[in-house]
């Protein structure tokens, strides 16, 4: 296996394992489609989109490196640091700064 292959595995094991360890990741989904009574196919279907914006928003918080994000990320929930730091870049972005 070559390096690229190694990381694809790994991540992809810490994906299913962070997945799988919090319910918090697809029970809410579950719940709300019984709610509402969808179909699986439109439960999957949110839940995918909705993952996929997860996904998409770690990224994006990761590769832009934001100062002081490791101390608040000490003090609160990573769903509320994402909003914090989401709000924050819409925030920068609004007033011409660079994100």
């Amino acid at each position: 296996m070559n390096e690229a292959q190694i990381l694809l595995v790994a991540a992809a094991s810490i994906a299913f394992l962070h997945t799988i360890l919090g319910p918090d990741h697809y029970v809410v989904f579950t719940a709300m489609g019984k709610a509402r009574n969808w179909s699986l196919a439109k439960t999957l279907r949110v839940t995918v989109i909705c993952g996929m914006g997860h996904v998409l928003s770690s990224v994006l918080i990761g590769a832009l490196g934001l100062p002081g994000c490791g101390a608040f990320a000490l003090m609160y929930p990573p769903v509320i640091m994402e909003g914090i730091i989401i709000v924050s870049m819409i925030g920068r972005v609004a007033n011409g700064q660079s994100a």
